[in-house]
């Protein structure tokens, strides 16, 4: 499954990950991170927005690659209706990982990646999440260039 989707993150799509991880009896514990962009100032101008670009096969191939060391699996939940709900997730491997990035231009104050972990208790929650993110940022060939309000532009650079 591919983590990527057409603009911002919408908020359902964060609602329905948190849904769906507080109807899972195995889940003690939940960490979520929802990135914003934000309106950095340069020397060259303030940022008014990323552009999101990446490579979406090599970037999906190293999720799931850096997934497989990082939780065990490579399953990445769907994001859908979050009124839809089978009941039963005992066959859903644990820790739950939801992942989703935005590609195209997400302006100052949308937000273009959320990660949501489900674990059982949570110390592994807080951790995993956090090693997600790094993996992401350090291992996917995405890439962002920041729009100014000088009218240039400036590639983001991971920190």
């Amino acid at each position: 499954m591919s983590i990527f989707v057409d603009g911002g993150v919408d908020i359902a799509m964060v609602a329905h990950a948190v849904t769906e991880l507080n109807r899972d009896r195995r889940v003690g514990g939940q960490n979520l991170f929802v990135g914003q962009v934000r309106a950095d100032k340069h020397p060259e101008g303030v940022v008014t927005g990323i552009e999101f670009t990446a490579h979406r096969e090599m970037a999906d191939a190293a999720v799931s690659a850096f997934l497989k060391r990082i939780v065990g699996h490579d399953h990445v939940e769907p994001v859908g209706d979050a009124t839809a709900h089978s009941g039963d997730n005992s066959g859903t491997a644990l820790p739950r990982v939801f992942i989703r990035h935005g590609l195209g231009l997400i302006p100052v104050g949308a937000s273009p990646l959320f990660i949501a972990v489900g674990t059982e208790r949570r110390d592994e929650a807080f951790r995993l999440c956090r090693e997600i993110l790094e993996a992401l940022k350090s291992e996917a060939p995405i890439y962002g260039k920041e729009l100014l309000d000088s009218e240039g532009h400036k590639w983001k650079v991971n920190q």
